[in-house]
């Protein structure tokens, strides 16, 4: 986020964890009680919360553990005054423990870590999500939003799994579900550049 070429108004950390995780530049924190516990699903809670919070324009979803090219909030902004829904669409996934990647050439819908929307699109979205008994929002949200623009691109976002913490419930952080093996981390390097190395230590 720091690295970000366009400035964000507001960067909403969303936690439900104890210990608490902490914040130094100035985020504006969400803590749904009661805290999560191992096998429960909160994400949809958690994302209420946090929409909740919002006063900009515009939303975009970023996750704690993923990796996000530098010029992704500006791309993204250009978009989405073209369209009130927008995201990456040929999804990228790489699993630092196993050290295993996966592409899914996907273009008809982004992964949630890799959408945005402007906050027109906000109470519809949050309807989406407390009316579905299932976590994969990304899938309805993009089916009944048809206003939008999906970048069929693999250079703004890679969802990195097998990270310390609680397990996700997305494709790829079961054991094997990236498939390619890269021991060398050449592919992450091909992705990410240097930051492949602040990966390097999660390791099985």
């Amino acid at each position: 986020m720091s690295r970000q070429t366009m400035p964000w108004y507001q960067w909403v950390v969303v936690d439900d964890c104890l210990p608490a995780t902490k914040t130094t530049l100035g985020q504006d924190r969400v803590e749904p009680r009661p805290e999560w516990q191992p096998g429960q699903i909160t994400l949809g809670r958690n994302m209420l919360a946090g929409l909740a919070k919002v006063e900009g324009d515009a939303v975009v979803v970023i996750e704690d553990d993923d990796w996000y090219a530098p010029d992704y909030l500006a791309v993204t902004a250009r978009n989405l005054g073209i369209a009130s829904l927008v995201g990456e669409g040929f999804a990228r996934y790489y699993n630092v423990r196993e050290r295993q990647y996966l592409e899914i050439y996907n273009a008809k819908h982004a992964s949630l870590a890799a959408t945005a929307w402007r906050s027109q699109r906000t109470p519809q979205i949050a309807e989406i999500i407390e009316g579905l008994d299932e976590p994969f929002y990304d899938l309805t949200i993009w089916r009944h939003v048809e206003d939008f623009a999906l970048m069929l691109t693999q250079r703004f976002v890679v969802g990195i799994k097998g990270m310390p913490g609680r397990k996700g419930i997305g494709i790829g952080h079961v054991g094997g579900a990236c498939r390619h093996p890269d021991p060398n981390l050449d592919k992450l390097r091909e992705w990410i550049g240097d930051d492949a190395t602040e990966y390097a230590q999660y390791r099985r």
